[in-house]
């Protein structure tokens, strides 16, 4: 997920580079409107980004914890998001249980 994450990060630049060497022997006028459009596509792009790794994060918490046995900072970025969700959940069963009684 990180490695798609970082090329799409990394395409959207090489993109916004293209685009301003292009617009700056148009006007300069056009140049602020292409601008602005490229920032918000690439807030865009990040926003859903991060939606979709917390999304997977919480949804499959075994695979944040397999990927901790292994070595370096990536996997220890993967067993904390991995231990996030299951706290909530734990706080949803005792909310459930006091629910019931």
């Amino acid at each position: 997920m990180v490695v798609v994450a970082v090329a799409v990060i990394a395409e959207a630049t090489a993109t916004v580079v293209v685009l301003v060497v292009v617009v700056v022997k148009v006007e300069e006028v056009v140049i602020v409107v292409v601008v602005v459009i490229v920032v918000v596509v690439i807030v865009a792009v990040i926003v859903v980004v991060v939606v979709v790794v917390v999304v997977s994060s919480s949804s499959s918490s075994d695979i944040g914890r397999s990927r901790g046995s292994g070595s370096g900072s990536g996997s220890k970025l993967s067993v904390q998001t991995g231990n996030q969700p299951k706290i909530a959940e734990l706080s949803d069963l005792k909310e459930l249980k006091s629910a019931d009684v």
